[in-house]
């Protein structure tokens, strides 16, 4: 079995990964009738879906963390907000998909750069 460390860093993913398939019935959703209620605003001045559809998908996605922990976490806290929080999950999905984008790149970027010379330690005191 997985620890919940692991799971929760597989949830991140697997919620941004679902978001970024599914974010248009999301949006449809979460500005119909009343939307204020729908969206929660992030710490990184953003917002996000309410909790108990990020925890539905979360728990359909990872059947561990649904089986092995929500009964706990939910009998330990049942404001589901704290839940979002304590795992991660408390951004804007735009937000975090456009950081991963990023990093993506920048460590191709840095893949695709040459081994250093043995000579660069030689070079930077010429330079």
């Amino acid at each position: 079995m997985r620890t919940f460390t692991e799971i929760k860093k597989d949830l991140k993913e697997k919620w941004l990964d679902y978001w970024e398939i599914n974010r248009k019935w999301i949006l449809i959703f979460c500005t119909q009738y009343d939307s204020a209620k729908r969206w929660i605003p992030t710490p990184d001045k953003g917002h996000r879906p309410i909790a108990t559809i990020i925890l539905g998908i979360i728990c359909g996605l990872e059947p561990d963390f649904a089986t092995n922990f929500m009964e706990t976490l939910v009998s330990l806290n049942q404001n589901e907000n704290t839940l979002i929080q304590s795992l991660g999950l408390n951004s804007d999905p735009d937000i975090e998909l456009e950081k991963r984008r990023e990093e993506r790149e920048k460590a191709e970027q840095e893949a695709n750069l040459p081994p250093p010379s043995l000579l660069d330690d030689f070079r930077k005191p010429i330079e």
